[in-house]
């Protein structure tokens, strides 16, 4: 922690965040882009305390960790006493569940090229992340993804 990830941020405005706290076993490196955040907890698991959060509950049982059962279990909320920003964000009661496939054809291949471009050999789940985020969100998405998954293969 502390140091500047990677070369593939050479070109990115660098905004990164950097916490650890050894006591609880936590460390958090929040990435600030110029319209969204990525975020990076590793946590050691502890005999006897639950964790549980938007990530999921590291029961090591992926199939209770869908948005529909964390939101069930936590209330979908975070109290406003406890938000990190000073706004809470704007979301719908509903959720809608977005793919790939429901990016038009045309974008889905120019974010294709873009991601492939940003991280060669970048292939299946992170690949279509990155896809999915320039489809979603634009074009940048594919060199943030890539100096993303650059610092996920470090670990």
């Amino acid at each position: 922690l502390g140091t500047v990830v990677d070369s593939a941020q050479a070109d990115l405005e660098k905004h990164i965040v950097h916490f650890r706290d050894t006591t609880l076993g936590l460390e958090v490196e929040i990435f600030r882009w110029a319209n969204h955040l990525n975020v990076r907890v590793r946590m050691t698991p502890r005999v006897g305390v639950l964790v549980d959060g938007s990530c999921g509950n590291m029961n090591g049982n992926a199939a209770d960790d869908t948005t529909e059962a964390i939101m069930g279990r936590l209330g979908g909320r975070i109290a406003a006493t406890e938000l990190l920003f000073r706004h809470p964000a704007q979301v719908s009661g509903h959720l809608v569940q977005k793919t790939i496939a429901d990016c038009e054809i045309t974008r889905r291949e120019r974010a294709l090229q873009l991601c492939a471009a940003s991280t060669p050999g970048s292939a299946g789940v992170l690949l279509d992340a990155c896809i999915f985020d320039v489809c979603f969100g634009g074009d940048q998405y594919a060199a943030e993804d890539a100096t993303t998954e650059s610092e996920v293969k470090k670990y």
